[in-house]
């Protein structure tokens, strides 16, 4: 049996919350890999399963357009409320 979390709006927000941030040793690894592949600009990051954005935000300063994608609207709803990011956009 599976179960879906975090999708009601009480535990997007607790998810929001105290979910820890992303080290940034995770975005150094990306970076390098990509510097290794000559991939300049870094013009597109894709966020599959993005909750409430912590990595998409984590990403948005080194790539020209980042997507965030998750299946729980009140996730995104979250993600959507941090202002500063003019580059993310969610689905």
């Amino acid at each position: 049996m599976t179960y879906r979390m975090f999708e009601e709006k009480h535990h997007a927000s607790i998810y929001q919350r105290y979910r820890f941030v992303p080290p940034e040793e995770i975005r150094d690894i990306i970076l390098h890999y990509l510097e290794r592949k000559n991939v300049q600009p870094h013009a597109l990051a894709v966020d599959l399963g993005c909750g409430t954005g912590q990595n998409s935000r984590l990403m948005a300063p080194h790539f020209q357009e980042v997507v965030g994608i998750d299946i729980s609207e009140c996730q995104l709803e979250e993600a959507r409320a941090v202002t500063g990011f003019n580059n993310i956009t969610y689905r």
